[in-house]
C-alpha cells in the first residue's frame, strides 16, 4: 500500500472517529438529560415538607459533567414561580401572609444561611464542585439550602434521599440504544 493511501486512510479513519464521538456524546447527553429531569420531577414527588420561602424547592438542580467539566444544568421547573423571599436568617422571625406553600404563618429561622436565592446557591455549589470523575460523564444532584439539611436530621422529613436512593433505577429507566 502507498504513502498516499495510508495518509488517506488514516484521515478517513479519524474522521469517521470523531464523527461517531460527537454521535455518541450527544446521545449520551440526550440520555443524561432526560434522567436528570426525571431526577428532579421525583423529588418534588416525594418531598415531605411544606416549603415557606420556596427557596428549597426552587434549589433542586442537577448538574452534568463531562470529563470533569460541568457542561449542563438544569433546575426543577414545576414550581413556575420564584421564591417569594430570601432564605430566613437563622434566629429572625418572619410572618408571610401567602408562604410559598400551605396557609398564612411565621417560622423563626432555624440555620445559617447565605444571603442568597437557593437557586443561585445550587448554581454556584454545581460551578464549583470537583469530585467528578477526570473522563467521562456523571450526575450530580443538589439542593442546596441549609434548611434542607435541617428538614431531614432534625424533623426526619425527606428532602432528596429518597431520589439519591432511586437514582440509579432512574438513570437506567433512561438507557437507550444510538436509534440507526
Amino acid at each position: 500500500m502507498s504513502t498516499d493511501v495510508k495518509t488517506m486512510n488514516r484521515k478517513v479513519f479519524k474522521a469517521g472517529m470523531k464523527k461517531s464521538h460527537r454521535i455518541i456524546h450527544t446521545h449520551v447527553q440526550d440520555i443524561l438529560s432526560s434522567a436528570c429531569e426525571r431526577l428532579l420531577a421525583d423529588a418534588v414527588q416525594s418531598k415531605e415538607f411544606q416549603g415557606f420561602t420556596g427557596n428549597t424547592q426552587t434549589s433542586y438542580a442537577c448538574g452534568i459533567y463531562m470529563d470533569g467539566k460541568l457542561a449542563y444544568c438544569s433546575f426543577q421547573e414545576s414550581w413556575n414561580r420564584p421564591p417569594v423571599r430570601l432564605k430566613v436568617e437563622k434566629g429572625k422571625y418572619v410572618y408571610l401572609s401567602h408562604p410559598y406553600e400551605g396557609h398564612a404563618r411565621g417560622v423563626r429561622g432555624k440555620t445559617d444561611v447565605d444571603s442568597l436565592y437557593g437557586s443561585d446557591t445550587s448554581l454556584n455549589f454545581l460551578k464549583s464542585y470537583t469530585n467528578v470523575p477526570k473522563k467521562g460523564f456523571s450526575i450530580v444532584m443538589c439542593t442546596c439550602t441549609e434548611y434542607s439539611e435541617y428538614i431531614e436530621s432534625s424533623r426526619n422529613l425527606n428532602v432528596l434521599t429518597e431520589t439519591w436512593q432511586r437514582a440509579r433505577q432512574i438513570l437506567l429507566q433512561n438507557l437507550k440504544p444510538i436509534p440507526q
